[in-house]
């Protein structure tokens, strides 16, 4: 799930080490799911690429957005979505673009380099089993909620004089006018405010969830993988004796916003009635993101949060923190030398 590397001259040599102490010399990922594009989310893709952990065996699985989205996002970044989905098809990698919730978005083929037979679209929700001598012992279900509140602002903007632009029937980024792309970006900078001061776009919003599950049944055919050492999900499982398997990656998901996390009650309620195992607090636990509902509403046995107490991208908000003492909730933080999972005594 995500593999950014941080930023400065260190980030290479944490990435590194990372792999060094997870992934054997003649090992590879198999499923890749990126949330959103963020850089400290996906700018060790060409580090990992590199390392052939990446490569024609890799099935890849990102956030399909809309054109408006992705205009914004080049007229920042220089073709970001593209440039990203065209590292992955340089290597063969097979990529699944996960239309948002309710959505019916074709594939951007318009200047992907990439290979029909390689790609496809699939629905929020759509179940990806992970097999263990022949048998199913886990799946993902990849989801997402596409800001639309944002994204017709977007659009009614962008159709005002001067310079009008239709930017819900273009196809091509490149067809745009400079004074055009010019105004994209003045019209997300007017938009965005000082909410999302970081990151290329209001992304954070956008950003693809992850459940993820046991298969019960199948549970004898993996017993050793849940007591791996430095593994995200085993630690608590082995730890605290979680008794359900399952877990809910935010990442940066903007559950600020009480329309996003209904949404996300509902489907959690939908595809783990008896509740979750792990969570993850969305967005380092900050602010912008954290919504107290995670608690009060969501079945979970224990949480954690990908992030520190000196943590300053961005700060840990105090909430996060009380209300796991309040509700009686295990919460572990993220040690970002070690990379594994420790316990916090609240």
């Amino acid at each position: 799930m995500d593999c950014g590397m941080g930023r400065g001259n260190s980030a290479t040599k944490w990435l590194q080490k990372l792999v060094d102490s997870h992934f054997a010399s003649n090992s590879h990922i198999d499923h890749m799911f990126i949330s959103h594009f963020d850089n400290d989310h996906y700018n060790g893709i060409q580090y990992l690429i590199d390392k052939n952990l990446i490569d024609f065996s890799t099935h890849v699985y990102i956030p399909l957005l809309s054109y408006p989205m992705i205009y914004i996002m080049d007229s920042l970044e220089g073709l970001l979505y593209r440039n990203i989905v065209n590292a992955f098809a340089k290597v063969l990698s097979k990529i699944s673009f996960v239309r948002a919730v309710g959505d019916n978005n074709g594939i951007p083929l318009e200047d992907l380099d990439v290979r029909p037979e390689n790609v496809n679209v699939i629905d929020s929700f759509t179940s990806v089993v992970i097999p263990f001598k022949g048998n199913p012992i886990w799946e993902y279900r990849p989801f997402y909620i596409q800001d639309n509140d944002f994204l017709n602002l977007f659009l009614a903007e962008c159709s005002k004089s001067p310079n009008p632009i239709d930017a819900g029937s273009l196809r091509r980024y490149q067809d745009l006018k400079d004074a055009e792309k010019t105004k994209l970006k003045e019209i997300y900078q007017k938009l965005k405010g000082n909410s999302y001061a970081d990151g290329p776009t209001t992304i954070n919003m956008n950003a693809m969830l992850l459940i993820s599950r046991e298969f019960p049944a199948n549970r004898p055919f993996y017993s050793d993988i849940l007591t791996t050492p430095y593994t995200l999900c085993s630690l608590p499982f082995r730890q605290r004796s979680l008794t359900r398997p399952s877990c809910l990656y935010t990442s940066d998901a903007g559950l600020s916003s009480q329309k996003s996390m209904d949404y996300v009650l509902d489907a959690v309620t939908s595809y783990l009635p008896e509740g979750i195992g792990l969570l993850q607090i969305p967005h380092h636990g900050s602010y912008r993101c954290y919504n107290s509902d995670i608690y009060r509403k969501l079945n979970f046995e224990a949480t954690f949060i990908n992030g520190d107490l000196s943590s300053s991208n961005p700060a840990i908000c105090a909430d996060a923190i009380n209300d796991a003492y309040r509700y009686y909730i295990p919460l572990y933080l993220a040690d970002k030398v070690r990379s594994i999972v420790q316990n916090i005594e609240l």
